[in-house]
């Protein structure tokens, strides 16, 4: 097996991980492997605080269900959001809930 194909083999299993916690926890942090609910907040609201995105554009490479999202929205007016994940349960999920994203 080469490399390529490794981190083909990889890519499907943590693809089939996230959709077995997905389908076991729905539209939870614990579906992202999260303890609770709290320490993820925590986490994303860490993550931005620091950052200025008034007009910015926001590519978020494994955006998960988009809980990024409304962290960003409170910190900024006009910003363009872009999320992507290889998980097509999660981006049915957070298209359902930000259908004015972009998401694939």
């Amino acid at each position: 097996m080469d490399l390529r194909q490794k981190r083909q083999q990889k890519l499907k299993e943590k693809t089939g991980s996230y959709q077995k916690a997905f389908k076991k926890y729905g539209i939870h942090p614990k579906a992202l492997y999260w303890t609770s609910e709290k320490s993820a907040e925590i986490h994303l609201k860490e993550l931005v605080t620091d950052l200025d995105f008034e007009g910015k554009s926001v590519l978020d490479a494994g955006c998960g269900l988009g809980n990024v999202i409304p962290h960003i929205s409170r910190k900024a007016k006009k910003f363009d959001y872009t999320g992507v994940d290889i998980v097509p349960k999660f981006i049915q999920a957070a298209q359902k809930k930000y259908p004015n994203t972009d998401l694939f």
